[in-house]
């Protein structure tokens, strides 16, 4: 009976409403209750709820709006949440095979979530460790006191979510609009892989709020330095072949040419001089062709010709240029935002040096004018040494990673509502070191000339090789940033006042103790920051 008169009360109160109580083109009931449209009575009675009318709005200071029963949101409601609210998270009362009631609440965070499907999360006001990824639009509540009956303390004791190293605390996705966070303190680990940032919040593209939420970042680490190019000098030119003495021929070749391989370029010393009857030719020019290398002269069969007055050495090859060194981080390069983190601006890679070039090949010499060969097998006088190959050139040293950032809030072109929200930042990381530059190779030695005969000349010498440039040293990375919010599109309101920054880290000094030219810009520490 008790039930029968409670059904036709409550069905005289919808018919009330559909005879004329229409507000702003929704149907209310006496309760207070919405009715769902087209009219319908039984669906009015079984969505008003028995313990209270439901907010129509969306919410005031406690966020609960969209149809949330008043009793579900804990900053407005003087009772505990009751069981049918929502999924319950206790770290220190719970398991992860709960049903996830106020009795047997579940453990982590994100598993509430992932089992929750789509229901309201309330999390015991106590640390509750690992990072957190929302898919969907999920609306969470912290601040629940697990061992009272989970009555609302966020005013004075927040949930403490604390993220793993090396990854954000909490990443909101672009698939979860409408997500909503309230009285949560989200604090990002220091990170600790080398020129790893320590981030608490990413929001990627979503529309979210977070309310009375305090976000914490970590120490950002130092970039790794660039690797050295090696050590030991680079390969050595390969010396000169040294000419045929005279009369071993009737021509004697010039020493064959030499050639040290450097990979895309070669250096290769000038061959030597024939050695005739009547003359001697010239050697060859050392390559690659540079200022330097001249290939000496043949004896043209003058009076008192020799390779000393008359040019007849080759000369040495010039040295190889050095590498440019590798440019620090510049202020300009803030480093690259992503949902996946940031990646701070590495310095640029020193360039090789080029290899040196070969010496000219010395010129050969006449042979016999009337009978100086006394017999022997030929009349030509004797050859030219060739000239030394030039070292290779030195490997440059790589760039410098860019240091690690802390930033409190990351914002990609994101819609966020923050109330009561604060943001501290750690530290950045130095940037990295450049790398070393490697020394560029010996230059081969001079072939010497042919060998002579009692009245003729020895062969002309050849030149020796240039030494390979130096590589050039890497480039210093850009010092870490220290940033309150960072973000793309349009920034959130927020109060300054609420934002907290740390120290920015240093740049990266560049290669080979290169202090000044090449070091790498300091890091940016600012409330707030756009990123392109």
């Amino acid at each position: 009976m008790e039930k029968q008169r409670d059904s036709v009360m409550r069905r005289g109160a919808c018919i009330a409403s559909i005879l004329g109580l229409i507000i702003g083109g929704a149907i209310f009931d006496l309760a207070g209750c919405l009715v769902n449209t087209p009219i319908n009575c039984e669906n009015a009675l079984v969505n008003c709820p028995t313990t209270g009318m439901t907010s129509s709005g969306t919410g005031g200071g406690g966020g609960g709006g969209g149809g949330m029963p008043v009793g579900c949101v804990p900053s407005e409601s003087a009772q505990p949440v009751g069981d049918d609210c929502g999924v319950f998270v206790s770290s220190s009362l719970g398991a992860d095979s709960n049903a996830g009631t106020k009795s047997t609440p579940m453990k982590t965070l994100q598993e509430a979530i992932d089992k929750a499907n789509g229901r309201p999360i309330y999390a015991c006001a106590e640390e509750l460790a690992g990072s957190v990824t929302l898919a969907t639009g999920v609306t969470i509540y912290g601040g629940l006191d697990c061992t009272k009956g989970w009555g609302y303390v966020g005013a004075t004791t927040k949930s403490a979510l604390m993220g793993e190293a090396d990854a954000a605390a909490l990443t909101i996705a672009s698939t979860a609009s409408g997500a909503k966070i309230e009285d949560f303190t989200i604090t990002a680990a220091s990170a600790k892989a080398a020129g790893v940032s320590s981030i608490a919040v990413v929001v990627d593209g979503a529309t979210a709020s977070l309310m009375r939420c305090h976000l914490v970042s970590g120490d950002g680490v130092p970039g790794a330095d660039g690797d050295d190019a090696p050590s030991t000098p680079a390969q050595a030119g390969s010396n000169g072949n040294a000419g045929a003495g005279a009369c071993s021929a009737n021509t004697v070749s010039g020493a064959a040419q030499v050639e040290n391989n450097c990979g895309m370029e070669s250096s290769i010393g000038g061959k030597g001089g024939d050695g005739n009857k009547s003359n001697g030719t010239d050697g060859s020019v050392g390559l690659p062709v540079n200022i330097g290398g001249q290939a000496g002269k043949g004896d043209d069969g003058s009076a008192g010709w020799s390779c000393n007055i008359n040019g007849g050495n080759g000369q040495p090859g010039a040295p190889g240029l050095p590498g440019l060194e590798g440019a620090g981080a510049s202020m300009s390069d803030l480093g690259t935002l992503a949902s996946s983190g940031f990646t701070g601006a590495a310095g640029g890679d020193g360039e090789p040096g080029k290899v040196g070039q070969g010496g000219g090949g010395g010129g050969g010499v006449r042979g016999q004018a009337s009978n100086e060969c006394n017999g022997q097998l030929g009349i030509g006088g004797a050859s030219g040494g060739s000239g030394g190959a030039g070292g290779c050139g030195g490997a440059g040293g790589k760039g410098g990673k860019g240091g690690g950032t802390s930033i409190a809030l990351v914002s990609l072109k994101a819609s966020l509502t923050l109330k009561e929200v604060t943001l501290r930042t750690g530290n950045g990381g130095s940037g990295g070191a450049g790398g070393d530059r490697q020394v560029g190779g010996d230059p081969g030695a001079d072939g010497a000339g042919g060998i002579k005969v009692a009245g003729l000349q020895a062969g002309c010498d050849g030149g020796k090789g240039g030494p390979g440039g130096d590589g050039g040293a890497g480039g210093g990375g850009r010092g870490g940033h220290a940033i309150g919010l960072a973000y793309t599109g349009t920034a959130p309101a927020i109060d300054m006042k609420q934002i907290t920054v740390g120290t920015a880290g240093k740049g990266g000094l560049g290669g080979s103790n290169n202090v000044k030219n090449n070091q790498g810009a300091d890091g940016v520490a600012a409330p707030m920051q756009e990123f392109p």
